[in-house]
């Protein structure tokens, strides 16, 4: 048998919606997911920082 094209994902977990299909993100939403898990947004802006640095 061969191995699948496409990497599999465990059993109950979704895969994520490709991008043309996900929900556009605003500032309520950013400022729930600060509130709700500040350790998750301080990575994401992390995360942006890099991407900043990273382009210019």
């Amino acid at each position: 048998m061969s191995e699948p094209a496409v990497e599999t994902r465990e059993a109950g977990r979704p895969r994520p919606k490709p991008a043309a299909q996900q929900k556009a993100v605003g500032p309520k939403e950013i400022r729930k997911l600060a509130e709700e898990n500040p350790e998750a947004a301080a990575q994401m802006v992390k995360m942006w920082l890099r991407e900043g640095d990273e382009t210019g």
